[in-house]
């Protein structure tokens, strides 16, 4: 069990890797080259998806098909685009509705609550590999230089130039919206340097310079410090600074430190970067981020970190073949209230290696039944009866700073034009064969 909440876990943060390319962002067709932004919906119906890349459309329209769960259950479609790069799904009154996406052959989507309208749909190229290598100069041997990837460890320079390989790199985790790759590279003396680490970027590079790419550490920036607090003790699991550009998440860009308390400290923030926002992060409690906490970095109040009270009964999480339920219970965490409101979810199913549905709803498609939370489950496309599931996912989220499911929701759909919600959230799996 270990190794898929390992596994699921770093899907939940949809931004960064070429495996959300495969669960998160629904397996898209690798389209490489410029977006090209298709217009208006030529049929004229109100109910619509657009594709941002349209280079191998021929390619995404024989693999994705797209579907419409009318108001009296029915399914509508197939649907694709027809090479356009427009799927029309039909005139609808509803001001939301759930849509699936089919990914052929196993792989399905779907969206409860999707605003009525024109959905946009990155499909840029969300998987790939190359070979990074970044050659530092005047660097003192001794110090310390890490690529800000959530799968780059500190490394100690040993020469002056010194180098660093990257073998397979996952390239998409750094491609912005305009198709050009951006790096974040961090460098200190030690860990006492923290929080006010030195930093140095490269934006905007083609795809084929990833493998020769050179900085120079003698006259790096310095982070300025920035404050934080939290509602529980963050001693174990210090604060990250993520920053989100065109599209990129730039993870662990820079740390905390804490007072000794373990619920204040100070953190550092490479201003100089030019990022479109700025987040805090916590991994207390799991193994990617389970607080993503926006933040102006102009203030000085210091930024909260709150995670989530409540969590998710493992022994609860059952699904109802018989009236297409999943149910589940939410229990306090130790010493804390549990009144936490949840505001979105996603559920990932799998029936071994024939089938994988992920599912993501705003909460007011939950029911409550004597305590239980209740998930009406909507209709799985070419399937008339469900199929035996051996393992769940449920991951709940609380929505912060003015979150909503319908932003989670856009999110989801593109995530290189849509800024990351801020919210906390608890995970659980459950194999039952």
């Amino acid at each position: 069990m270990h190794g898929l909440v390992v596994y699921l876990q770093r899907m939940s943060l949809g931004m960064v890797g070429s495996m959300i390319g495969f669960l998160w962002l629904g397996f898209t067709v690798g389209c490489d080259g410029a977006g090209v932004s298709p217009g208006p919906n030529p049929n004229n119906s109100n109910f619509y998806v657009k594709y941002s890349h349209l280079k191998e459309i021929e390619a995404l329209d024989a693999m994705m098909k797209w579907y419409v769960q009318n108001e009296d259950d029915s399914l509508r479609g197939p649907f694709d685009s027809h090479h356009s790069g427009i799927v029309d799904l039909g005139e609808d009154p509803r001001s939301e509705a759930i849509v699936s996406k089919h990914i052929l052959p196993s792989f399905y989507y779907t969206y409860m609550g999707t605003p009525v309208g024109g959905i946009d749909v990155y499909t840029g190229n969300t998987a790939g590999s190359d070979t990074l290598k970044l050659t530092l100069h005047d660097a003192a041997v001794g110090q310390e230089v890490k690529i800000a990837h959530i799968f780059d460890d500190w490394h100690t320079v040993a020469q002056d130039p010194f180098s660093i390989s990257f073998t397979p790199f996952p390239t998409n985790d750094i491609r912005g919206s305009n198709d050009l790759l951006s790096l974040f590279v961090r460098y200190r003396a030690s860990p006492d340097e923290e929080p006010l680490g030195r930093y140095g970027y490269m934006l905007d590079f083609k795809p084929d310079a990833i493998s020769n790419l050179s900085l120079d550490a003698g006259n790096l920036p310095t982070c300025i410090r920035r404050e934080w607090i939290s509602t529980v003790d963050l001693s174990e699991d210090l604060p990250q600074v993520y920053a989100y550009r065109l599209g990129v998440m730039h993870m662990e860009v820079a740390e905390g430190i804490h007072d000794g308390t373990g619920k204040a400290g100070g953190f550092g923030l490479p201003e100089q970067f030019p990022a479109d926002a700025w987040y805090l992060t916590t991994y207390v409690d799991g193994l990617m981020p389970t607080v993503i906490a926006r933040f102006d970095p102009k203030t000085n109040q210091p930024v909260e970190l709150d995670p989530l009270d409540r969590y998710i009964v493992e022994e609860s999480m059952v699904l109802d073949t018989q009236t297409n339920t999943f149910r589940f219970q939410l229990a306090a965490k130790s010493g804390l209230p549990g009144t936490d409101e949840i505001g979105y979810g996603e559920l990932l199913m799998s029936a071994g290696g024939s089938l994988l549905w992920r599912i993501v709803f705003s909460w007011s498609y939950v029911e409550i039944d004597n305590g239980v939370f209740v998930l009406s489950l909507p209709r799985l496309p070419n399937h008339d009866v469900l199929p035996a599931f051996e393992s769940y996912f449920l991951t709940l989220y609380r929505l912060d700073q003015g979150s909503s499911a319908k932003q989670m929701i856009s999110y989801e759909y593109n995530h290189k034009t849509n800024l990351h919600p801020s919210w906390a959230m608890t995970s659980e799996s459950k194999f039952v064969r």
